[in-house]
């Protein structure tokens, strides 16, 4: 019944109007969601699945507003009446008064990757990372970073090779969409070897290099949680190993991480 009251300020009083009119809508939403359903705990099942529904309606709204798009349609016009039009023209009314109080998408700032104060892993040279760690082109990836940012040595392939220290994870703090939740999302990405079984009873683990979604080239200027751009550049990768750059091979300013792409789809 919330509904009445908005909807009766902005499209004026109904007289006449019998709430009965709308009772074939619950009806026909009824037959939807228990048909939808395997007809178990139907009653619980019918309201997650309105509930559902009506959040990717919502969410469907909040991405044509970020994306400066045309309104999306809720309904197929051609069954929809005069009255029906004048209505649905209002609530999309009060819906966007709603969104209009939302915060600016670009006002968050950029992601941010969280480590451990030390490094639990410590002095692992290639042959580890190569055949433990699965880091199959570490060398040439390495080299690659080190050119593209101007620390690359001329004595790189003749030094000494260079140790490192690894994370056994990194937690990715993820500015907030307005439309999911209000605080920032947490999400913690593995890059672990296998371990044999120890003193104790201590059970065997096996390795464990989490999969991402991850961009491969980024903006020169500063980064901003970006919602218009969508998956639009993002691929898919596992990440093998997550370190420091030792101090033979320059500074960074922080930890890096080894990924294989996955081939395109």
């Amino acid at each position: 019944m919330n509904h009445y009251v908005p909807m009766i300020c902005s499209l004026g009083v109904a007289p006449g109007f019998n709430t009965e009119w709308l009772e074939h809508l619950h009806i026909d939403f009824a037959k939807l969601g228990y048909q939808a359903l395997n007809k178990k705990d139907y009653i619980k099942q019918m309201t997650l699945w309105l509930d559902r529904r009506e959040k990717v309606l919502w969410f469907t709204r909040f991405l044509g507003w970020a994306l400066d798009e045309d309104d999306v349609n809720w309904l197929e016009t051609s069954n929809v009446t005069n009255k029906d039009s004048e209505a649905m023209e209002g609530m999309e009314d009060m819906v966007q008064d709603e969104i209009d109080t939302w915060p600016e998408v670009n006002q968050y700032s950029e992601s941010k990757c969280l480590v451990a104060k030390r490094t639990p892993v410590l002095n692992v040279d290639l042959e580890t990372l190569t055949t433990t760690y699965g880091c199959s082109s570490f060398v040439y990836a390495m080299e690659k970073f080190l050119r593209q940012h101007n620390l690359l040595k001329p004595d790189y392939w003749d030094a000494t090779p260079a140790k490192y220290d690894l994370y056994k994870r990194v937690r990715i703090i993820i500015p907030p969409t307005p439309e999911i939740s209000n605080f920032p999302l947490k999400d913690t990405v593995c890059a672990t070897a296998a371990q044999p079984a120890g003193p104790k009873r201590r059970k065997p683990l096996p390795a464990q290099f989490d999969t991402v979604l991850a961009r491969k080239a980024l903006s020169t200027s500063k980064l901003s949680f970006q919602l218009a751009g969508g998956p639009n550049g993002l691929h898919v990768a596992q990440v093998h190993a997550i370190f420091n750059l030792p101090e033979e091979l320059g500074t960074f300013a922080h930890p890096l991480a080894y990924v294989e792409w996955f081939t395109p789809l």
